[in-house]
């Protein structure tokens, strides 16, 4: 008698099958879940919001932020500052921030009460957030002692700053152009040497208004043009740090 042949054992699983069947199972998840916020239509907007949309709304590292201190700013057991007055050792300081050494050793910086920090996040925890400064120096914020917190939704346009910039400038040429123009008077055509000046002059105050706007435009453009696009800021809750 023959004896029966030993079952093969599963063998090892490819990596294109392994990645088909996680895309599977995100997809299938994903529908499960599209169908149980359909089921209950009364549900507040923040728990059927997907899983996508809810890691779009914490902030990412590398946000650009705007945070206004508040009147007091304290570092438990460490520093406390308000207003001008500070209770506490202090390594260092400068305009808009002070250093002082945390209770476990470590350097912190911490902003002065009603000053602004201008950066980006570069880490957000439970009771504070920090920001790299532009002048590469790292603030951190305590949530408590933030007053007023933005986020840049990215530069404003160098163009439209010269478009503006061009506006700006012809506006005010054609203005200078026109009074100047206006005011100027010549002798006439054939009038002889020395006669007074009486009448207005050839083809003004539209000669002096155009060379105006062309003077002007140009000159408002080119400033304009050079000027270094400020952020487009908006004005965020303090919970958005935590992604609520």
């Amino acid at each position: 008698m023959l004896a029966p042949a030993p079952l093969a054992g599963p063998g090892p699983a490819s990596p294109v099958a392994d990645n088909a069947l996680k895309a599977a199972i995100a997809r299938e998840v994903m529908r499960l879940r599209t169908i149980a916020n359909l089921a209950v239509p009364n549900r507040p907007a923040s728990l059927r919001a997907t899983a996508p949309a809810l890691q779009e709304a914490r902030p990412p590292i590398g946000t650009r932020v705007r945070v206004t201190a508040a009147s007091e700013v304290e570092l438990p057991g460490v520093l406390r500052m308000v207003g001008t007055t500070m209770t506490g050792p202090v390594l260092s300081s400068d305009e808009d921030s002070v250093t002082v050494r945390g209770a476990a050793g470590q350097v912190v910086t911490l902003p002065r009460p009603g000053h602004t920090i201008v950066g980006t996040i570069v880490g957000v925890e439970e009771r504070d957030v920090t920001i790299a400064r532009d002048r590469g120096s790292v603030v951190t914020v305590p949530r408590s002692a933030i007053a007023q917190l933005e986020r840049s939704y990215g530069r404003r346009s160098r163009k439209r700053a010269a478009g503006l910039g061009f506006l700006i400038g012809a506006g005010g040429g054609a203005g200078v152009g026109f009074l100047s123009g206006s005011t100027r008077k010549c002798p006439g055509w054939f009038a002889p040497p020395g006669a007074p000046v009486t009448q207005s002059c050839f083809m003004e105050p539209v000669a002096s208004t155009l060379a105006g706007v062309i003077l002007g435009g140009g000159a408002g453009g080119l400033l304009g043009g050079l000027v270094h696009p400020g952020d487009r800021w908006t004005v965020v809750p303090v919970d958005w740090l935590m992604g609520r």
